[in-house]
């Protein structure tokens, strides 16, 4: 087998598996259905010198939705859609 040291390298490597929901995408006019993943990114913005911070906020966010059987992942390349988040207190 492979080293304990070597298997180290490979951890970080393996697939995220997110949970999925049923849900209805619409890409190039064709609706496409089944089980879904979520990806939310967060975006911020810091500028800073090595010793004081300027400025360090978020500056927006994007959710990405696609099939939980695609391994591609661009919206522009026509694997995912954008979605909208809804958020619960």
């Amino acid at each position: 087998g492979t080293p304990p040291a070597e298997r180290a390298g490979y951890i970080l490597m393996e697939r995220i598996r997110p949970p999925t929901l049923e849900a209805m995408l619409m890409k190039g006019g064709n609706v496409e259905s089944g089980p879904c993943a979520c990806e939310l990114g967060i975006y911020g913005l810091f500028l800073g010198d090595g010793e004081r911070v300027f400025l360090n906020q978020s500056a927006g966010h994007l959710l990405r939705v696609k099939l939980s059987t695609v391994n591609e992942g661009g919206v522009v390349a026509g694997f995912a859609a954008l979605g909208s988040p809804v958020l619960y207190p």
